[in-house]
């Protein structure tokens, strides 16, 4: 008697039903439909029945959408709100890194203006100004690679992305479509310096491959990822 009761228990929850191209799937419970909503094997845009109901709506229309996944709090942001990706062209990835550059002149200048200003009087009066400016010139480089380092490297571990990224609709993940590291986030930067300082020549045998990952994302196990 008990196993009966416990059997009509069970088809009772079971009152869930989804389209699926040209049938429908189902039943299932409301934990069976939120562990489909959160594996993203269906979504929103769905159509769903259940007894009762007139006729097929889309998930969003009923209860069910308020079993929005909610993560658990070692999960990064980025994670939470992770959307559908395919793979960025290299195409998309050029003109995003140009928008890039053209942004990260900006502090590079001012930086170099303001080494000059704050180090410049003190340099010449101490070494001539032959030597402070082979002083200065270093003391420059080195601070704009730090530049480069924060606007490749942590803001991109920070935010999975750069604003030139971000206007192409781009999104920066490890090979697990996670957010990065801070480190993976310095190691791609600092790689991606060396490949510019080469005028791009490093990444041009991806240009034959099939699987368009260029080396420094390989090395860094990074991948550049557009949202559908």
């Amino acid at each position: 008697m008990g196993d009966v009761v416990q059997l009509k228990v069970v088809e009772k929850e079971k009152i869930w039903f989804f389209l699926n191209g040209n049938h429908h799937e189902g039943p299932f419970s409301e934990s069976e439909m939120k562990e489909l909503i959160e594996s993203k094997m269906i979504n929103q845009d769905v159509l769903v029945w259940k007894e009762g109901m007139i006729s097929w709506v889309a998930l969003r229309q009923t209860t069910l959408s308020q079993m929005s996944f909610v993560p658990p709090s070692h999960m990064t942001p980025r994670a939470a709100e992770r959307r559908e990706t395919i793979p960025a062209s290299i195409k998309t990835r050029g003109l995003a890194f140009a928008i890039d550059i053209a942004i990260l002149a900006i502090p590079n200048v001012l930086t170099k203006v303001a080494i000059a200003i704050m180090l410049g009087p003190s340099l010449s009066d101490s070494l001539g100004f032959e030597k402070a400016e082979v002083v200065l010139d270093a003391i420059t480089v080195v601070a704009q690679i730090v530049v480069w380092v924060g606007y490749f490297g942590l803001l991109q571990a920070r935010l999975a992305g750069t604003p030139g990224k971000k206007l192409f609709g781009l999104v920066l993940v490890d090979s697990d479509s996670e957010g990065i590291t801070v480190i993976q986030g310095v190691k791609r930067s600092l790689l991606q310096l060396l490949n510019t300082l080469f005028l791009g020549l490093l990444m041009v045998p991806t240009l034959w491959k099939k699987e368009k990952t260029v080396f420094y994302d390989r090395i860094s196990k990074t991948d550049v990822k557009r949202y559908q």
